[in-house]
């Protein structure tokens, strides 16, 4: 699964999203197809959906990477770090807010 990490443009909040979150589908495409193109639209403005169903908000495209690739980060950067239950946690985390209406809020998950 491919991420995005964005800057909010109307607030100093930083936010990961799946790709598909993007409204200008041929951004996502981009991405996930041209090897480079996140060394070319690094910066750029683009409007994401924080939520399905909601309005898109203008935010700065800083980065695009694999699920797996931040698991691998995460693991280097803090060596006590587990990535099986890294994986575990943002799987539970995950299912939860694709639960719906009565999932557990992100700061419940946490």
């Amino acid at each position: 699964m491919t991420h995005i990490l964005v800057k909010w443009k109307d607030e100093n909040k930083w936010d990961v999203y799946p790709v598909k979150m993007i409204e200008d589908a041929a951004v996502g495409i981009r991405l996930l197809t041209q090897e480079n193109a996140i060394s070319e639209l690094r910066g750029q403005e683009v409007r994401v959906r924080w939520e399905e169903g909601q309005d898109a908000a203008p935010a700065e495209l800083l980065a695009f990477e694999k699920v797996s690739a931040v698991i691998g980060f995460t693991c280097r950067k803090f060596p006590d770090a587990s990535a099986a239950l890294i994986k575990n946690s943002l799987a539970s985390y995950l299912a939860r807010l694709n639960n719906g209406p009565a999932a557990a809020t992100p700061e419940q998950a946490i």
